[in-house]
């Protein structure tokens, strides 16, 4: 096709790709007229507020796995957003002869870059024959054995990759027609935080310092079983993070290999879902605190021994409504010689329940409380209103969030 008639076919699928006007049925996908493509332009607008009873945690959509402020000197605090979790997208599928080929673009606005809300890449990715190839969910991570919620924040036990999007090369093999083994290679992206680098064999790890991952970067492997009462999932992830400090002299390379595990999967009763996820390891692949290795005073690179669980149960009352319960929990495990003691967060549970209200097939309402309590190794870090201080600090936030969807 030359370039002039490829314009043609484009214009002509974004024409269209106008939604339809009110109570006509549209399609999902568009074929590019003269290909063998077909498109989809799909996409999300959304306002989303968060009230904190007692904030001391800071923004009131922010993940509190620390505070900031004693909880004797908090107060109530409310805060809203409009451009976090707005969101758009494109697929497409291709009919080859070698089968499907299909692709996904997805973006949104909730990277940070000089205090405001840019465009940032999600998903891009291609498959074919079983093959994926780009940006996408990483391979631990399993998305459809985790509870509904107001996606804002996210839940304490979520930190199960479930935020990370690595580039990867995946595998998928069907064994039959209810299971399946993946295997895929991703790029390390987290490494040992900056705040954390110390001088390595007295060279500094200040400016002249790298985060990298050694060939081949992670690697994972999953167990997928299923069919209409549900699935079960099992999978093993391995990372491995170096750091490099040099000067003019030489430099010194330290690494750190971390080995983690999860068991997820779901149960349908009837309308019912119930959804359970749980993980375990050193760093919990790269998901601990936002990153899975740390140094110690000595120096040495360590990971965090850490359980992360989610659970929850689905129940839709009609065909319009459907309501959430969750729990969600976060475990470290004490160790004074990696410095993980004292004020550092041992433990974190969380509690919620939540209604979406569909107006249309196109505007969704969500409410949703959680309350949380989390506990530190000390109680150093937390101080009750009345002075005292117990190791023990809680949340409890009201979430609100309006969809406006368009495929």
């Amino acid at each position: 096709m030359n370039p002039s008639r490829l314009l043609t076919a484009v214009a002509a699928a974004a024409i269209l790709a106008v939604p339809a006007a009110a109570g006509t049925p549209s399609p999902t996908f568009w074929n590019v007229p003269g290909t063998d493509t077909d498109l989809r332009v799909y996409g999300m607008v959304t306002l989303d507020a968060a009230y904190d009873f007692k904030n001391a945690t800071g923004p009131a959509g922010s993940l509190p796995l620390a505070p900031n402020v004693d909880a004797a000197t908090s107060s109530d605090q409310f805060d809203m957003t409009d451009n976090t979790l707005t969101r758009f997208g494109f697929d497409s599928r291709t009919q080859s002869p070698f089968g499907p080929i299909a692709t996904k673009l997805e973006c949104d606005f909730g990277q940070v870059t000089g205090g405001a809300n840019t465009l940032h890449i999600r998903k891009a990715y291609g498959t074919i024959e079983g093959w994926l190839f780009g940006q996408n969910d990483t391979t631990f991570s399993d998305p459809a054995a985790h509870p509904e919620y107001i996606d804002w924040v996210g839940l304490v036990g979520d930190y199960l990759g479930g935020y990370r999007r690595p580039p990867q090369v995946r595998y998928t093999c069907d064994l039959s027609k209810e299971a399946s083994l993946i295997f895929a290679i991703e790029k390390t992206t987290y490494g040992i935080p900056p705040t954390t680098r110390p001088a390595i064999g007295g060279y500094l790890a200040s400016s002249n310092s790298q985060n990298s991952s050694t060939f081949p970067g992670s690697l994972v492997a999953a167990c997928n079983y299923g069919d209409g009462w549900g699935h079960v999932r099992a999978t093993v992830g391995r990372q491995k993070y170096a750091q490099t400090a040099w000067n003019s002299v030489a430099q010194v390379t330290q690494s750190k290999a971390t080995v983690s595990w999860a068991l997820s999967g779901n149960v349908r009763f009837g309308k019912d879902n119930f959804t359970w996820h749980e993980g375990v390891g050193d760093g919990l692949y790269g998901a601990v605190l936002g990153d899975g290795v740390y140094i110690g005073a000595n120096g040495q690179p360590y990971s965090i021994q850490t359980l992360q669980s989610n659970y929850g149960y689905a129940h839709p009352w009609n065909s319009r409504v459907r309501s959430n319960a969750f729990f969600s929990e976060a475990r470290f495990n004490e160790d004074a010689a990696k410095g993980v003691t004292g004020a550092f967060v041992h433990t974190w549970d969380q509690y919620g329940a939540n209604t979406f209200v569909e107006w249309t097939h196109a505007v969704t309402l969500g409410v949703e409380y959680i309350y949380g309590v989390a506990r530190t190794f000390s109680g150093a870090a937390f101080a009750n209103p009345d002075g005292s201080r117990t190791g023990k600090f809680t949340e409890s936030k009201l979430r609100v969030e309006m969809i406006f969807q368009f495929n």
